[in-house]
């Protein structure tokens, strides 16, 4: 895909996993993806699918739904908590979906994988795609991921 040469460099400039994942169903899809080599984080590659109701990106993706297809997406989900951080409270998922839709980013904290907080953003075209950096909650507090990390990700489409 298109956005695995920005994954690549995305991943080394941040030092950070990186990936960009397109909605189906449920589930966020991996379809591009890079990490650093020292990297522990998550082993995925291309293909790999998550929740999106927890995910950065799923949630982004989430985002472009009109209202009434994200209130039946909802409405048929059956979320289930990944880590003690998950939410899954509906009304809650709605509100933070909501608030990336307003915001133009979602930040997931713990919610996928415990120690990992992650940022997306859209990425402009045809076919909806989020862009994402996810770090290790030790090196990835609000402030890196709201500050150098959603600027690296917003030049890297720009």
């Amino acid at each position: 895909t298109a956005l695995q040469p920005v994954c690549e460099r995305l991943a080394a400039e941040m030092e950070a996993l990186c990936s960009a994942s397109v909605l189906d169903g449920e589930d966020a899809v991996l379809v591009a993806r890079a990490a650093p080599a020292q990297a522990g984080q998550i082993a995925s590659g291309i293909g790999f699918r998550m929740p999106a109701f927890c995910s950065a990106g799923g949630r982004m993706l989430l985002s472009t739904l009109p209202d009434a297809a994200l209130d039946a997406w909802l409405e048929r989900l059956e979320p289930r908590a990944q880590t003690v951080h998950t939410i899954t409270d509906k009304p809650r998922l709605r509100d933070a979906i909501l608030a990336a839709r307003a915001d133009g980013y979602a930040l997931v904290s713990e919610e996928t994988e415990l120690g990992l907080r992650s940022i997306a953003i859209l990425v402009p075209g045809p076919v909806p795609a989020a862009l994402g950096i996810g770090l290790h909650v030790e090196r990835g507090s609000r402030e890196v991921l709201l500050g150098p990390c959603l600027a690296r990700l917003r030049a890297a489409i720009a």
